[in-house]
């Protein structure tokens, strides 16, 4: 799944690229703003609990997996992903009578800080694709 939702991430970024600026690129954003938000609570919820899983029946165990999430998270903070979690809700997800409202709102936002935090994810998704690889093909705990 992590890879899944690596290869999600880069889709939509280089999707994003081929948007000339406006409306296309607005609503492109919006759509990567809802795939953060959901990838963010996969990767700290479900997608940690299952690497752990996986790892306690590896050689390098749970607390190698628990080290190298709390660095990843170190390296790549990702608490700016709640900032846009409201344009999710009423751009990315959802169409209401104040959609052109929220759309306008985000269309004043710091772009070059949307694209930090964009990158930033992008890298910290990469490493968690990495370490996923690197237990799963650990060997087992008992050889």
């Amino acid at each position: 799944m992590a890879a899944v939702l690596h290869c999600d991430l880069c889709r939509l970024v280089v999707s994003l690229d081929e948007c000339e600026p406006g409306i296309a690129s607005l609503l492109s954003m919006a759509d990567i703003v809802s795939k953060l938000y959901e990838a963010k609570a996969w990767y700290f919820k479900s997608g940690a609990m299952a690497l752990r899983e996986i790892a306690e029946g590896k050689r390098c165990g749970v607390t190698f997996v628990d080290s190298r999430l709390k660095e990843l998270k170190s390296l790549h903070p990702l608490l700016e992903v709640e900032k846009y979690g409201i344009y999710r809700n009423k751009i990315g997800y959802h169409y209401g009578a104040d959609t052109p409202e929220y759309l306008a709102r985000f269309g004043q936002e710091d772009s070059d800080h949307f694209y930090a935090l964009l990158i930033n994810f992008v890298r910290f998704s990469g490493e968690w694709a990495k370490l996923t690889r690197t237990v799963v093909q650990e060997r087992a705990a008992t050889t």
